[in-house]
Parts: C-alpha cells; sequence; structure tokens
C-alpha cells in the first residue's frame, strides 16, 4: 500500500470524532526528517503540478516533518506548515478515529489555555506542547516521558505513556 496524501486538519477536525483523532495523532507524533518523509509517502497528491517539497515548504522555514499512529496501527505522516498539518494516510485514507488517552487530553488542554506556549514553540510545533513547564521525551522503547519544568513551574509531576 502507498502512503499518499488524505486531508489537512481544518478538515479532520470538522467534527467531534475527528477532533479527538486529531489530538491523539498529534500527542503521539515524532519529528521525523524530510528524507524518511520523502521515502514513504506519496507527495503528488498534496503538490501541484509541478511543485516540489521545496517549493512547497519555501514559505515556512519553520515546517517540521511527523509521523503518528492511528487508531489502528496506521502510520499516519504528517507535514505542519503555516500552522496546518497535512496528513498523509494508507491508500490516502483518513485516519482511523483514535481517542486519546487521559495524558494526551491533559496535554492539549493545557496547551490551547496558554497563550505563551502559542508563541515560544511556534504555529508549526504541533502539539504545542502544553505550555512551556512541559517537557516531553520519547525514549527508545517507545515510552513517553512527560516531566514539568520545575525551572519554569512552581509544580513537578512525571507521567509516563505509551506511543
Amino acid at each position: 500500500m502507498a502512503i499518499t496524501y488524505a486531508t489537512q486538519c481544518d478538515r479532520l477536525r470538522s467534527n467531534p470524532e475527528g477532533d479527538q483523532t486529531w489530538i491523539a495523532l498529534i500527542s503521539r507524533a515524532a519529528v521525523v526528517d524530510r528524507t524518511e518523509l520523502e521515502s514513504a509517502v506519496d507527495l503528488s497528491g498534496l503538490l501541484d503540478e509541478g511543485e516540489t517539497l521545496d517549493d512547497f515548504v519555501s514559505q515556512d522555514p519553520n515546517h517540521r516533518f511527523y509521523k503518528s499512529h492511528d487508531g489502528e496501527g496506521n502510520s499516519i505522516y504528517f507535514i505542519a506548515h503555516s500552522g496546518f498539518e497535512f496528513f498523509f494516510g494508507e491508500d490516502g485514507r483518513w485516519p482511523a478515529f483514535t481517542e486519546p488517552t487521559e495524558l494526551e487530553l491533559r496535554l492539549h488542554q493545557e496547551c490551547s489555555r496558554d497563550a505563551l506556549a502559542g508563541t515560544l514553540l511556534g504555529a508549526n510545533n504541533p502539539r504545542l506542547n502544553a505550555d512551556p513547564c512541559i517537557e516531553r521525551e520519547v525514549e527508545r522503547d517507545g515510552n513517553v516521558r512527560v516531566a514539568e519544568n520545575p525551572s519554569l513551574c512552581k509544580r513537578q509531576v512525571i507521567y509516563t505513556s505509551q506511543l
């Protein structure tokens, strides 16, 4: 199966189930390099005729490439560009419904309430990782270690979740 362009974030998030899926995908995302993205996905459904990936991302020097997975375990790649995410799925299918974990919801809710996080992290950090107090580290075994940074916060709590 080819991984091809499926949709962008505003269409995915157009209903409550899609919004929940978006939160989970963003929370589980890991940065990948351009080479991995280009070798894994067919970009032709996203790019205009004659347009290259360089052309597409040239308008936003802070663009990033990510890989995540949906509720059925399918690999989902996306490009975060100019405040939008452009998703690629197997045979162009939209990501399957994915219910976010309690941790993923908490990170998203904290981030959405914190204007400073959006300013510090920029539009292309797809999760705007809660607030600047949150540090997130993906370990080799797939565990995600999330800790609140005591140098920025008065509270210190550590959470662990599986990607």
